[in-house]
């Protein structure tokens, strides 16, 4: 990768950075969002609370530790995982340059992955969460490490990836020890002797969080996070999934709008897609060369997540990385073809992903940005987090009942009561019917029993007014007021005791 283009492909992710800012930080992620969990079990394991015990959790428990040692260092404020948000951005996109670097790509693929850096490392989209930032940090310089031939650093990274996050890097690790143990590499075939201590740092690192996770949480916690049977019933009761599930959103939204794929990442993501697809076809000829063998690694990677890992229409971010990255290299190389409908077809193709992105990212990116920094602000009754007037309006409605009422928030994941007290929300990592812990929901509803205020968050899966075990209690409420972030509904005939 030549420097102009590193230059531009830094100034594209930071634009996108400081475009999206405001909504990074805005405090609605915070209070109801995935951003709201780490501080709210942060909270719980402080009170004694054991994860897949006393409440639901299906991540990697390593994450709870280092999350831990996060906030001690910096605090448990908002600005703490912006710290870490922008250190996984920055480390990201150094993996970014030393895999196209490693690619030789020229002008055109170069130029795809500059108009494609933001969503590539999330610069402005990504859920602020010590998951969904070390995860991508963890398997791009895997990527970049399996690349330059060094297989011990690529699987060392894969594994502490599968014990941040228990899902795709699990395929990933065994495509690398497959590869290792069979010889099956493009850089010559060194002795099995030499290939089976490549395993040893991985089986090290495996061997060192196992224990450290053992030994703070237990082995049910262990086996229950590092065995993912909870996420894929988790994933069946949100309904995800590509083709079936609320996922299909993404390529077939409803309504159905022509728009949709120019001004969302839908067209660019779907032409990248089958790019992708039909490299892996011709890269089966070259499996011998390192870029061959890592088009193979990124489609089967981005197949299996298509097919089994998708969640919903935004599940998208996971993996950017996975397929603009690999789909640039093959265009790249399409176009060094002499063949005359090749070279064509893939000057067609590459203007096509380009002028998505640059609609769907830049000028989508430069025009939100001008609404953010236009409407959005600080404000002090939201923790000095953004929020647009209406927001603002919504929650010193909030703030101003709780000052003589007993307001609780229903949603599935909240951090009102560590930022917002003395509003109360769900003790909770995320609230899911078939993955719940015992005692989880009995205690929501008795907040709810104990609540003068029903806060309803509009989030896009807050359900909870309709589930069997909190209905009846809600059914004392009526709707007081709404605003486009969240509707109240206040106890009729209230306790005089609950005040």
């Amino acid at each position: 990768m030549r420097k102009d283009h590193i230059v531009f492909f830094f100034l594209a992710c930071g634009f996108y950075f400081v475009a999206m800012y405001p909504y990074t930080m805005g405090f609605r992620r915070f209070y109801f969002g995935d951003s709201a969990w780490p501080y709210t079990v942060e909270l719980l394991l402080q009170e004694g609370k054991i994860p897949t015990v006393d409440f639901a959790y299906f991540y990697g428990l390593p994450v709870l530790i280092f999350n831990k040692f996060w906030f001690a260092l910096f605090g448990m404020t908002p600005w703490a995982l912006l710290y870490l948000y922008i250190a996984g951005i920055v480390v990201s996109m150094i993996g970014v340059v030393r895999i196209v670097t490693a690619l030789q790509l020229d002008r055109l693929g170069s130029f795809i992955v500059v108009v494609a850096g933001p969503v590539i490392v999330n610069a402005g989209h990504l859920l602020l969460t010590p998951v969904h930032i070390l995860e991508p940090l963890l398997l791009i310089h895997a990527l970049a490490a399996q690349l330059y031939g060094r297989y011990a650093l690529s699987l060392l990274l894969v594994t502490i990836a599968a014990f941040v996050k228990p899902s795709l890097a699990y395929v990933y690790g065994l495509l690398l020890v497959f590869q290792i143990v069979t010889g099956w590499l493009p850089h010559g075939t060194p002795p099995l002797s030499e290939r089976l201590r490549w395993l040893l740092p991985a089986a090290g690192a495996a061997a060192f969080l196992s224990v450290a996770t053992i030994a703070w949480f237990g082995w049910q916690p262990f086996l229950a996070t590092q065995i993912p049977w909870n996420a894929g019933k988790a994933y069946a009761d949100f309904g995800h999934g590509f083709f079936y599930g609320v996922g299909r959103n993404l390529w077939w939204p409803q309504p159905w709008k022509p728009a949709h794929y120019f001004f969302t990442i839908a067209g660019a993501w779907l032409i990248a897609t089958v790019v992708l697809l039909l490299g892996m076809l011709v890269s089966v000829r070259h499996w011998h060369t390192p870029v061959g063998r890592y088009v193979l690694t990124c489609g089967i990677l981005h197949c299996i997540f298509v097919c089994f890992l998708f969640g919903n229409e935004w599940s998208w971010i996971y993996y950017p990385y996975l397929l603009f990255i690999p789909a640039a290299a093959i265009l790249d190389r399409g176009i060094k073809r002499e063949i005359r409908p090749i070279y064509s077809s893939t000057i067609m193709l590459s203007l096509i992903i380009i002028g998505f992105l640059l609609f769907s990212v830049i000028l989508r990116g430069s025009i939100d940005a001008v609404d953010l920094w236009a409407n959005c602000h600080r404000n002090s009754q939201t923790n000095n987090m953004y929020a647009c007037k209406d927001e603002k309006q919504a929650w010193a409605e909030v703030m101003e009942l709780a000052k003589s009422q007993k307001v609780f928030v229903l949603n599935r994941t909240s951090a009102v009561h560590w930022f917002s007290p003395p509003v109360n929300g769900p003790r909770v990592w995320v609230l899911i019917r078939s993955i719940a812990a015992p005692g989880e929901i009995e205690r929501i509803q008795e907040q709810i029993a104990a609540a003068n205020v029903i806060v309803r968050p509009r989030w896009h899966d807050n359900h909870l007014f309709d589930w069997p075990e909190f209905a009846p209690l809600l059914q004392d409420f009526r709707l007081w007021r709404e605003y486009n972030l969240l509707d109240i509904y206040r106890r009729i005939n209230p306790d005089p005791s609950n005040k």
